[in-house]
């Protein structure tokens, strides 16, 4: 698979980004970025956005069928995992990548509650204007990028979809914007 196409493609804009699924959060493509050397990004490819638990079934029909989605890489820890499964696509390949260090998942954030930590990305998103709140969410971001865990969570990945060479690859984490957005 070759995700790269000439510049004759559409622009990027929010709007021609997402994918339209009835109940699949933040679900959006890459298609249309603009690379460097001036090519876009080929449309209908590289599928970002939240996991697949309340997917509806034309959501997963279309991800399936429409977009062929070969491999779902889910990036959650093994508690929100367990806490909400993802619903399968038949033709895809399923691989959980936590991107979170398990050693460190609480560290920078031991000033939260202790019952913040049973739903974690929920209570962030519950509190963010709280100061404490984007205090830890700020440190979790520099935390990820300079964990050695993490680090080779999204080598694997980009790895394996620039082997990749047939399909669509779907990727996410709870909610579809950081750990998803840093992949």
């Amino acid at each position: 698979m070759n995700p790269f196409a000439t510049s004759s493609d559409s622009t990027y804009t929010w709007e021609t980004q997402r994918i339209g699924l009835d109940r699949g959060v933040n679900a959006r493509e890459l298609g249309g970025y603009v690379m460097q050397d001036g090519r876009r990004v080929k449309r209908g490819l590289l599928l970002r956005g939240g996991g697949l638990a309340k997917a509806s079934d034309s959501d997963m029909q279309r991800l399936e069928q429409e977009f062929k989605v070969s491999y779902v890489f889910d990036f959650r820890t093994e508690g929100e995992v367990v806490r909400a499964p993802d619903k399968e696509l038949r033709s895809a390949r399923h691989i959980w990548l936590p991107t979170i260090d398990p050693n460190t998942e609480t560290l920078g954030t031991t000033n939260l509650p202790p019952q913040a930590y049973k739903v974690l990305p929920q209570y962030l998103m519950a509190h963010y204007n709280e100061e404490m709140v984007q205090r830890v969410a700020r440190g979790m971001y520099i935390e990820m990028l300079a964990n050695e865990y993490t680090q080779l969570q999204y080598a694997s990945f980009l790895q394996m979809i620039l082997q990749n060479e047939k399909g669509a690859i779907y990727w996410h984490c709870s909610q579809g914007k950081d750990r998803t957005g840093l992949g």
